[in-house]
Order: structure tokens, then sequence, then C-alpha cells
């Protein structure tokens, strides 16, 4: 199962989600209209959620505005927290599996 048009993905600018939460996966589909999609696995909690994140890192020019951003889904709750760890508007993002915070 690839990427599609779902309720429960949240997209980021990946930038903003830390480093450490994010291990590559060998695993790439094919979109149409987007092009070649790249995943990540999440880790959180000590537990690896394979394949739950993903991105194009050379969108086709009709979705290019997808480019820098990253989407997850498979349990993946994301959040924007402060440089106190405290919820904030502003921060970085991170995510939560399976209702541990990252």
């Amino acid at each position: 199962m690839g990427p599609r048009s779902r309720t429960d993905t949240v997209t980021s600018w990946r930038e903003d989600v830390r480093d450490e939460h994010l291990v590559e996966s060998t695993t790439s589909t094919v979109c149409p209209w987007k092009g070649v999609a790249h995943y990540y696995s999440v880790v959180a909690g000590g537990q690896l959620n394979p394949d739950a994140a993903w991105y194009y890192p050379n969108p086709s020019p009709l979705a290019r505005k997808i480019k820098g951003h990253v989407a997850f889904w498979r349990g993946v709750q994301v959040e924007t927290i402060g440089p106190d760890r405290s919820t904030s508007p502003r921060g970085s993002l991170l995510g939560r599996l399976l209702g541990r915070s990252l």
C-alpha cells in the first residue's frame, strides 16, 4: 500500500521534524502524478513503526509544492512543541507513536 489521500495523514515540513525519529527505509512507491515516494520508519519510545512516513525528493512539476514535506500515517501523531518541551504554536514538530511522546 502506498501513500494516498487519507484523512489520517499529517504533513509537515521535513526540516521541522527531528532527525532522531526518522530512519531511512528501502521502500519506495510510484504515484503517476507526484513521482517516486521514499519512506522513513518512525522511531518512538523504543519502538519502530515501519514505513510510517514518506516524502517525494523530486516530485513532478505538477506536484512541486510538496517538495520538502514529509507525510505521516500508521498511527503517528504530530504535535508542535517549544524548546522547553511545552506545547507551543511555534517550535519543532515531533511525533507520537502508539501514544508515547517522542
